[in-house]
């Protein structure tokens, strides 16, 4: 509120901070990267609900009104920060989970009593009335325990905070899970949401004391259900990742399509780049803005230096949005004009979409590190390419892929612990596999299976959110003497991603590749087994509350298993992560499987994907 002191002051000072943290970036040679190219970090300027254009050079604000605006920082690591210890981490996350969703261990435990008696009244039928009356007595006595924590954490609290909950007999049966009980026991969702805006004060308060990873990033994110406390984790703590600017891309799964652009808008386009990762990523640049045309520029001269000629650009079409015109999407018949490669010279009107996709063995890390550098201020980050390359954790979005090819991952993850096992076992003459014998060696290690499995079969990479329809078979849609030819379809569109250069040959370093999917695809079940965690305090008592029809010792079908990850408020490659625990290939996951493959998934040594014999 500009009309009272401490807002003009607050904005007074935020432009102080403004001028000279953009003086000191221009003196460690770094090219101006804020939305406009005026050097100010203040962004998304609103005044009154109005977009405000404030002159570059101008210090003169509107005397009152409501101002409204995000501020980057370009603050960066300094040279010789180290991260949190890992054991330190693992501690903080432990208690963050118990403080977030375990607050009473009372109620919690006689929560999941309730739930017990549930599963054994549906066991034994309306003939259990002694059961039902203890289930009910239990249900007043967890709703009268959680009243009590209410009552606590009223009178500790600055604040008052409403909490209901009813201890007379319920009229009408409760759902029989988890989560209802818990509901039912006055665990209610704002308390939830009060308790996460807690977590993100202290996390603010002390994110300038300490550094992190982007692995340990993406852990901390996953605590948090609701999208937007997510969000507001991420502004507080990605400045603080010491390897953002190389692993950074693995925290994008952690977000929605949509709330992703939310951050690109809120934080800017430049800190989100992928400097070192940018394979297998179509992008979208409006080029009116600065940061934009920054982010294209470093593509296009990266892939100058990696295939010059602009190999690496794959798929560029362009909207052009002059007034007067219709926009519609154009192709450059002859490719991206060379002269773009000098940044004065590119267009401020269109928007441009392009891939880049590169080969394993023409990735140039000096480059990319001076990118990094020059254009995302990241200076602190080593200089020896050896060095560089031991840092990269390779990885690919899932969204990013064909979904033949995660498919194939899937079923090399759970037969191989690496990539390289496979190519090393294939040991094909000259290094290098022609199409043909690509698909010889894939029927040989049983891959054609793969497609016509039903949990991932016409399936998406990423099933979305609130979808519970069952993926369909292969087997079940086309007649059995077409599926060959569609398998080998599919593996032919397995060998054309693979085959960036068009020269029709894979060689070991395009094939394992698939280990950056593979990573992946092996993270999010580690993300899976952490939203279980948040839901419940072991695997045992996951397993115990999934919606099951054969009860709670029952095995669980794909349908199943989907209802459980929406519970869990899951939303990652719920086909794929099934097929992985799934063992008997016979579409139901069993007890046995679910928690000894959850359970090693921490482990170093990949113990939970042993090799095992094929599919039938």
């Amino acid at each position: 509120d500009l009309a009272e002191p401490p807002g003009r002051a607050l904005v007074e000072r935020l432009l102080l901070l403004s001028r000279w943290e953009s003086q000191v970036w221009k003196a460690n040679g770094c090219v101006d990267i804020t939305q406009h190219g005026d050097g100010r970090l203040l962004r998304n300027m609103m005044h009154n609900r109005r977009v405000y254009d404030w002159a570059p050079e101008s210090w003169v604000f509107p005397g009152d009104g409501a101002l409204e605006f995000d501020f980057t920082s370009l603050a960066r690591p300094s040279k010789g920060a180290k991260p949190i210890a890992d054991e330190v981490w693992r501690k903080l996350i432990a208690t963050l989970r118990t403080q977030l969703y375990f607050a009473s261990k009372k109620v919690w435990n006689r929560a999941f009593a309730v739930v017990r008696t549930r599963h054994f009244l549906r066991s034994l039928g309306a003939k259990a009335r002694k059961a039902r009356r203890q289930s009910i007595e239990l249900e007043a006595s967890v709703a009268a325990d959680a009243a009590e924590v209410a009552e606590a954490t009223e009178a500790d609290a600055e604040e008052p905070m409403t909490t209901t909950a009813s201890v007379a007999r319920p009229s009408r049966r409760p759902k029989a899970t988890f989560a209802g009980v818990c509901r039912a026991a006055a665990v209610q969702e704002s308390d939830e949401s009060l308790r996460s805006q807690d977590v993100l004060c202290v996390l603010r308060a002390l994110s300038g004391r300490t550094w992190i990873l982007c692995r340990h990033l993406r852990e901390l994110l996953f605590l948090f259900r609701d999208p937007g406390r997510r969000l507001d984790c991420f502004v507080i703590m990605y400045p603080r990742c010491l390897d953002w600017p190389i692993n950074g891309k693995s925290c994008q799964n952690a977000f929605s399509e949509a709330n992703w652009e939310r951050l690109r808008q809120r934080v800017g386009v430049v800190p989100l780049f992928p400097f070192f990762q940018p394979e297998s990523t179509t992008f979208a640049f409006d080029m009116a803005l600065n940061e934009d045309r920054r982010c294209l520029h470093q593509l296009l001269r990266l892939s100058g230096v990696e295939s010059p000629g602009g190999g690496n650009i794959k798929a560029p079409r362009i909207q052009w949005r002059k007034p007067g015109t219709e926009p519609k999407w154009e192709t450059f018949q002859g490719g991206i004009p060379l002269s773009w490669e000098n940044f004065e010279t590119i267009p401020t009107v269109g928007l441009i979409e392009l891939t880049y996709l590169c080969s394993p063995e023409k990735v140039k890390f000096r480059a990319r590190r001076r990118g990094a550098a020059v254009v995302g201020g990241w200076g602190a980050l080593p200089e020896d390419t050896n060095e560089l390359a031991s840092l990269v954790q390779w990885t690919t979005l899932l969204d990013d892929a064909p979904k033949e090819v995660v498919s194939l991952v899937a079923f090399i993850a759970l037969k191989y612990s690496r990539v390289e096992e496979v190519w090393n076992k294939w040991d094909p003459p000259g290094g290098k596999l022609i199409l043909k014998e690509f698909l010889v060696k894939m029927a040989g290690i049983g891959a054609r299976a793969v497609f016509s499995a039903p949990c991932l079969a016409g399936g998406d990479a990423s099933a979305p959110e609130g979808s519970l329809v069952p993926m369909p078979s292969r087997k079940q849609t086309a007649p059995a003497e077409e599926e060959p030819d569609a398998a080998d379809e599919l593996l032919i569109s397995v060998f054309r991603f693979f085959d960036v250069d068009k020269a029709g040959e894979l060689t070991k370093s395009q094939f394992t590749s698939l280990a950056r999917i593979m990573r992946e695809l092996r993270q999010s079940v580690v993300d899976f087994r952490g939203h279980v965690l948040n839901c419940f305090r072991t695997l045992q008592e996951a397993w115990w509350n999934a919606p099951k029809a054969g009860g709670p010792a029952g095995d669980m079908s794909f349908l199943e298993f989907q209802h459980f990850a929406k519970e869990v408020h899951f939303s990652g490659p719920v086909g794929h992560i099934f097929y992985l625990l799934e063992q008997d290939r016979n579409d139901c996951l069993r007890r046995q499987d679910f928690l000894e493959r959850l359970d090693g998934v921490d482990k170093e040594d990949d113990a939970w994907q042993a090799p095992r014999p094929a599919p039938a």
